[in-house]
């Protein structure tokens, strides 16, 4: 039961009720004016649009990607090589196994470096590293200990990636690491 629409919402309710302004761009679009690139289920990208995101990390941008992302061509074609096959450079690492979760019941957790432990759920990629780092990993089950979410510079900007559907408390620990390297500045919560 896998939809875009709540991703957007999560992420955009996270930047509200941080006071961050946030537009909605196509990633083929000039994203250079963006401290933050925030591409909840990529699933389509076209070669353009991966030279375009490309282009924006290198210059200094920051990217958030989360699963099920770069999966097909702009004419539904599957990508080969393991996900997000068209910006694994970019991430430093490839989506080997992806693992929707069967019910809306089945969680896990995710544990980041400082030892937060966060639920997490509907999804969980099977994530290795080239030369990203692990931020937070997952807790239980198969995936006990393998990489959640991950880091990676590239260029002059650095490249998230989010291998689960982390709960509202867990994005929002992500959103403060993530806003604080993109330098946005969170609005007093009123």
């Amino acid at each position: 039961d896998l939809r875009l629409m709540p991703q957007v919402a999560a992420y955009y309710a996270e930047l509200y009720r941080r006071g961050i302004a946030a537009d909605f761009a196509h990633p083929e679009a000039d994203l250079s004016r963006y401290r933050l690139v925030i591409a909840p289920q990529l699933y389509l990208v076209t070669d353009r649009a991966v030279e375009n995101i490309k282009q924006y990390v290198h210059s200094g941008g920051t990217l958030l990607m989360s699963f099920f992302s770069g999966i097909v061509d702009e004419h539904d074609h599957v990508r080969l090589g393991g996900y997000p096959a068209p910006l694994q450079e970019l991430l430093g690492m490839h989506v080997e196994e992806i693992a929707p979760y069967g019910s809306a019941g089945h969680t896990n957790e995710i544990v980041f470096a400082d030892g937060q432990r966060f639920t997490c759920g509907q999804w969980s990629d099977v994530i290795r590293l080239h030369d990203a780092e692990s931020i937070a990993a997952y807790a239980h089950d198969y995936y006990a200990g393998t990489p959640a979410i991950t880091r990676h510079p590239f260029g002059e900007g650095v490249g998230y990636y989010v291998g689960t559907q982390p709960d509202a408390a867990g994005l929002r620990r992500l959103l403060d690491q993530v806003s604080a390297e993109a330098g946005l500045s969170p609005a007093q919560a009123q």
